[in-house]
């Protein structure tokens, strides 16, 4: 039931995507964290994979905490990023964390 409160809120964000853009409020959602036993995380991860076609990254920080934001948002993206600033090349670099990580 939860994950389809979270699916409602996404297609009511995508419907208001206009209002949010023109307002600058989109840029100040940066994530949504959800907080609940692994199980039911995992079948909330699953429905909302199907449901957004993949357009969102899931990752789990902790087995208990589900955290959801835009694919184009990660580690990996912003070492790019300032790897191409400070001339580095990706293959000197490395990603560390506490959770699921996709190394370059």
């Amino acid at each position: 039931m939860f994950v389809n409160i979270v699916i409602l809120l996404l297609k009511k964000l995508a419907l208001y995507q206009n209002i949010l853009k023109k307002n600058k409020l989109w840029s100040s959602i940066n994530k949504i964290l959800l907080a609940d036993n692994n199980e039911n995380l995992l079948e909330y991860r699953r429905n909302l994979e199907k449901e957004t076609g993949n357009k969102l990254a899931m990752e789990f920080s902790l087995p208990f905490f589900l955290e959801i934001y835009d694919s184009n948002v990660s580690k990996g993206n912003a070492l790019i990023k300032l790897g191409n600033i400070l001339n580095i090349h990706k293959e000197e670099m490395i990603i560390v964390g506490d959770g699921e990580m996709i190394l370059l």
